[in-house]
């Protein structure tokens, strides 16, 4: 989702919003939230944060794959359990 509004891509914001809601909302998972999840709370809050920050898409791309790592890594890999599966987080990348 993130992806796509950042590479010119429509995303409804009020889905980013709930999805946003439900990762913070849970202890495991809020600390390995990007920063600027916790900071944008909706997607035109994110866009004025990407946009003049990475000029290219590939440059936005690259950016928010590496910051969603370390979440990805605990859901896939990870020895606790999240309360949200994998497939929500992976639509926020």
């Amino acid at each position: 989702m993130l992806v796509t509004h950042a590479t010119g891509g429509s995303a409804e914001s009020s889905e980013y919003e709930a999805l946003r809601q439900e990762l913070l909302s849970d202890p495991q998972v809020a600390p390995l939230m990007p920063l600027f999840v916790r900071t944008n709370r909706n997607l035109s809050s994110f866009w004025g944060f990407i946009q003049p920050k990475f000029p290219t898409y590939a440059e936005r791309r690259t950016y928010l794959s590496q910051e969603f790592t370390p979440l990805l890594d605990f859901l896939e890999f990870g020895t606790g359990s999240a309360s949200i599966n994998q497939q929500s987080t992976t639509k926020a990348v």
